[in-house]
């Protein structure tokens, strides 16, 4: 790639990659942005200057989230990668079975959809710490904090679970109207951060030209819902 500079005082700057870029969100750490080609490989650019600093091969690459001074992605292959952000040296690499979705972190670990599964993994090495099997893909971004992680699968739920081991809790919750499977929407009463989060996942699903044949619903913090 190579830098262009512009009159225009609205762009810092402008990075020309060899390659059409993925269309997922780039991740920003340590002075570094990485975003990755639609094809193959990674590119570390300099977030002052746009300048390069690193180009790593493999891929296509599914995501990319930023962990401190080291960046971790995914493939469709199932490997996970966690890369210095400096330098794009790889720290350590772990292979899983099925495409890997979106990353969210904590201060210990990787939530993540794999296949067709929410699973964890230790943020030292990459290792499965827990997996939750789902009836279809996981390809969206789950939430997490210190003690609950949050996604919502292609089977219709959104699941609540125990950050430490994965369990259930209080039970899956209805994301689609099954009768019309249909997207729906949460009521906007946000009364603590895990209610918006789960509003979040449920405006992934949710499309605008649906608004007229959808429900709205309420979830408690005790995972109880119900037709508003």
């Amino acid at each position: 790639g190579f830098i262009e500079s512009s009159g225009d005082a609205l762009i810092k700057w402008r990075f020309k990659a060899e390659t059409l870029l993925s269309a997922w969100a780039p991740a920003v750490t340590s002075g570094t942005v990485v975003t990755a080609g639609f094809a193959e490989g990674l590119y570390g650019i300099s977030e002052t200057t746009g300048g390069p600093l690193w180009f790593v091969e493999g891929g296509p690459y599914t995501s990319v989230v930023a962990t401190d001074d080291a960046v971790v992605v995914g493939s469709n292959s199932g490997e996970v990668r966690m890369l210095d952000a400096a330098t794009g040296v790889e720290r350590w690499r772990a292979d899983h079975a099925g495409e890997v979705g979106r990353f969210a972190v904590n201060d210990e670990d990787l939530f993540v959809g794999i296949g067709q599964n929410i699973a964890c993994l230790r943020r030292t090495s990459g290792a499965l710490k827990w997996a939750q099997p789902t009836q279809q893909l996981v390809t969206g971004r789950p939430a997490a904090d210190a003690r609950h992680v949050y996604a919502g699968g292609v089977d219709s739920y959104v699941y609540a679970l125990r950050a430490h081991d994965g369990h259930v809790r209080p039970r899956r919750l209805f994301c689609f109207n099954r009768r019309r499977r249909r997207p729906v929407r949460l009521a906007q009463r946000l009364d603590d951060a895990r209610e918006a989060v789960l509003v979040a996942l449920a405006a992934a699903f949710f499309r605008p030209r649906d608004v007229d044949a959808v429900d709205v619903l309420e979830i408690d913090l005790d995972g109880a819902a119900r037709v508003v």
